[in-house]
């Protein structure tokens, strides 16, 4: 594979990740299924109508299907990584595959017992200058897809969103009143290098929920505009990607 870019602003790129897939074959963001499978099994039943959000070619899906889930649709605006993930393996050909935005999802209200998603949503603000203030385009793609979300998620389902993104910066997303849920819980995942894993549940009463303590927005520099946050540094990736989530 090519070396990363530079510019973390082509990862919200649509032509940026079609002609990707036509030149990689797999690649796993943040975390495989491994480090996630307890807290998967100890939550959803392997019947579960599972739905994962932005599946790139990650091999998730495959992962699940292996371990017992029987009814998981992947989905991506990518034509040609579905069309190349739904013929990898056996176990891929048992997946509902498709083609669409997530913006409008084409499924009935309240479809699946359980969404995944995994850096999807980092995708869509690797354009801003600061973590602290989305910009109104992005603050609206983001409601929008949370929007599609809560209507397909069962009454008591779970969405489960894995993101660099610290929970300083991610919860107040999700704490919208009008997608129906509540933070179940905010997990650490990694050793050296963190990432989160964020569970929404469905009617879950706000007395039961996670609250996340709010902080003043660090200093600016007019310059940039980036924050003077640590940011990391690393040669993978993963840690690239998350400099600007």
């Amino acid at each position: 594979m090519n070396p990363p870019p530079k510019n973390n602003e082509i990862y919200s790129r649509q032509d940026y990740w079609t002609a990707r897939f036509d030149q990689e074959v797999t690649y796993e963001w943040l975390v495989d299924y491994s480090q996630i499978k307890d807290v998967i099994d100890g939550h959803v039943d392997k019947n579960s109508a599972i739905l994962i959000l932005g599946c790139g070619n990650s091999l998730l899906g495959q992962d699940m299907i292996r371990d017992g889930f029987k009814s998981i649709h992947s989905l991506d605006y990518c034509e040609n990584v579905v069309t190349m993930m739904s013929n990898h393996c056996d176990s891929c050909q048992q997946i509902n595959w498709m083609t669409c935005d997530a913006r409008w999802l084409p499924f009935k209200d309240a479809h699946f017992d359980c969404i995944i998603e995994k850096a999807t949503l980092d995708t869509f603000v690797v354009k801003e200058k600061s973590p602290w203030t989305l910009s109104p385009s992005t603050s609206s793609l983001i409601d929008k897809v949370l929007g599609e979300v809560s209507r397909v998620l069962a009454e008591d389902g779970l969405f489960i969103s894995i993101s660099f993104s610290q929970p300083i910066h991610r919860t107040p997303l999700y704490s919208c009143p009008a997608y129906e849920w509540n933070i179940k819980s905010v997990s650490k995942i990694g050793e050296e290098f963190y990432h989160h894993l964020y569970m929404m549940k469905k009617g879950l009463p706000s007395d039961q929920a996670v609250h996340v303590s709010s902080y003043e927005p660090p200093i600016t520099t007019e310059s940039t505009g980036k924050s003077s946050e640590m940011n990391f540094d690393d040669e993978f990736e993963n840690d690239i990607f998350a400099m600007n989530v």
